[in-house]
């Protein structure tokens, strides 16, 4: 069963229907070796499709949408560093639910401070105020790309942060304010969304963040708590882990 994924069919559907007085009758799925996928506006099945999710609302929406993805980013870093020091597994699923409000001592003072670090960053309140603009709708895809732009920058912040209040033995060597110091390249894009153009104006600019990011995630792998774990959890997947999560 584990290596399999099996599609319910009914009786109907595979085998047809045979032509009565008043219906003609229609060749199964078997008879005509083929299988039927429904459009988009018949799915009931997470198997024959994939949802069309996006994102959309005013700044204070997109604020707290930074915020939020800013915390559930420092609480795996700390189950990372706790479950590299205890020799336990690291939780499956994201800390999606949690609020600043459980957070106590030193977490508590070191969230605080990621978050008027990243409340005060011209680059992150640009993005909010062009994301929000006109309340677009902004789907996973091109949300997914931003995520992976701003990401170094965050999660720069976190690790910063994190050395100063002992909560991580990662000695990080970028500053927060830009660490890649790819600050006019983000402000180009955000006049790109300003202008909903997307990604399709300046190419460029984007080319060049994608280089630094790399550059970034092979500087920043070697220091991760649990070697290739810790990359992998915090560089590589925790963007589209996040977005998959925050829509289950």
């Amino acid at each position: 069963m584990e290596r399999h994924l099996y599609r319910f069919r009914t009786a109907e559907r595979l085998l047809g229907n045979e032509a009565t007085d008043i219906k003609k009758g229609l060749p199964g799925e078997l008879e005509n070796l083929e299988i039927y996928f429904a459009p988009p506006e018949q799915l009931n099945d997470p198997l024959e499709g994939y949802k069309e999710i996006y994102w959309a609302g005013d700044e204070i929406i997109w604020r707290n949408f930074f915020r939020h993805y800013l915390l559930v980013l420092a609480l795996r870093s700390w189950e990372l560093d706790e479950a590299v020091r205890l020799g336990t597994p690291l939780p499956k699923n994201l800390p999606i639910e949690q609020y600043p409000s459980n957070l106590r001592g030193a977490f508590q003072a070191g969230y605080q401070e990621m978050d008027a670090l990243i409340g005060g960053c011209d680059v992150i309140q640009g993005y909010v105020r062009a994301l929000s603009k006109n309340e677009a709708r902004h789907y996973r895809p091109e949300l997914s790309f931003y995520l992976a732009t701003l990401h170094t920058r965050l999660l720069s912040t976190v690790l910063l942060v994190n050395f100063k209040h002992g909560l991580s033995g990662v000695y990080p060597d970028q500053t927060s304010e830009d660490p890649l110091g790819d600050r006019d390249l983000h402000l180009q894009a955000i006049s790109n969304i300003e202008a909903q153009d997307g990604t399709l104006r300046d190419a460029g600019s984007y080319e060049k963040m994608a280089l630094l990011n790399a550059t970034y995630a092979i500087r920043t792998a070697h220091v991760m708590p649990g070697g290739h774990i810790g990359a992998r959890e915090l560089i590589t997947a925790f963007v589209p882990h996040y977005l998959i999560r925050s829509n289950d």
